[in-house]
């Protein structure tokens, strides 16, 4: 997850050039009208917590419900202790399906079958995917510190067979890998190591052209494997905001042609009133909950249909 804001000031710049000559000026009116969005997945990832704004963040994703554009919410690091459950219990009264994020921090160092255990007490949720970018040594993805792909998969082969026993109803993910460079590469290692043998989601983050050229290119040499996998992209987006109806129109499309996913989640339905938060804001479809007034940026808008 992480602060992205200088790839994609670069990407875009690339993108928006190569990509789509006939484009129009997504902040310009025609460029309102004319984004119809066909390309829109319903899933937005919302951070919990993600400070204390939960009602805006609750609020807008039942208008997105409501306009049919949000069926799924992927929730960020879910709290083992239930400190969470508000957001997922305002997700499930909106009639949203539930994508829930299990951190390394959360699992912890020893025995994930017991963690597991609890967070499944405690919560309703329809895909549990567990960790997120294992390798990032980013302190604010993984505060106890990141791990290799060999280190990791050991441990969740043992999680699996353990959540398959014991809640055969369950739905696992693993960790997306990286958005950008080396994420195409983890992905294959995760597919060497056997991943693609086990009953779970497929999943990864996707923020450049060039991780989605890669993508292809793996995606490619295990297509047949890769038939009836249930493939996710969890996160992907970009800023500034004035370029985020050109990513949907633009990029979207390119990502369906590559990779044939199940769903693809926008990243982020808000990250923080400042721009140096953790999760920047650059692709957050609301900003300024905290100080206030609430802004809605214009792809939250065309999604609604209030612009």
């Amino acid at each position: 997850m992480g602060n992205r804001l200088g790839s994609f000031v670069v990407l875009f710049s690339v993108l928006f050039i190569s990509c789509n000559s006939n484009s129009t000026n997504p902040a310009s009116p025609s460029g309102i009208n004319r984004a119809e969005l066909r390309s829109w997945y319903p899933c937005v990832t919302i951070q919990t917590p993600g400070g204390n704004p939960i009602n805006f963040q609750m609020e807008a994703s039942g208008k997105l419900k409501n306009a049919g554009r949000m069926q799924w919410v992927r929730f960020g690091n879910t709290q083992v202790n239930g400190g969470t459950r508000p957001y997922h219990n305002r997700a499930r009264n909106l009639g949203l399906n539930i994508f829930s994020v299990i951190s390394l921090e959360q699992l912890g160092e020893k025995n994930w079958e017991q963690t597991f255990d609890r967070f499944y007490s405690n919560y309703s949720t329809d895909i549990w995917q567990i960790g997120n970018e294992i390798s990032n040594p980013d302190i604010h993805v993984n505060p106890l510190g990141a791990t290799t792909i060999e280190q990791f998969f050991p441990k969740f082969r043992e999680l699996y067979g353990h959540v398959k026993r014991k809640y055969p109803q369950a739905v696992l993910a693993g960790p997306p890998t990286f958005g950008s460079v080396g994420g195409p590469a983890e992905l294959e290692k995760f597919f060497q190591l056997g991943l693609l043998d086990l009953d779970v989601v497929v999943t990864l983050n996707l923020y450049t052209e060039t991780a989605l050229q890669e993508y292809g290119v793996v995606f490619d040499r295990y297509r047949s494997k890769l038939t009836n996998k249930r493939i996710w992209v969890t996160e992907t987006g970009a800023g500034p905001p004035e370029r985020h109806i050109d990513w949907v129109n633009n990029f979207y499309p390119r990502i369906i042609n590559a990779l044939h996913p199940e769903m693809v989640c926008w990243y982020v339905m808000w990250g923080g009133d400042s721009t140096a938060n953790v999760h920047d804001n650059d692709s957050g479809l609301l900003d300024n909950l905290e100080r206030g007034p609430v802004i809605e940026r214009d792809l939250f808008k065309a999604l609604i249909g209030s612009k």
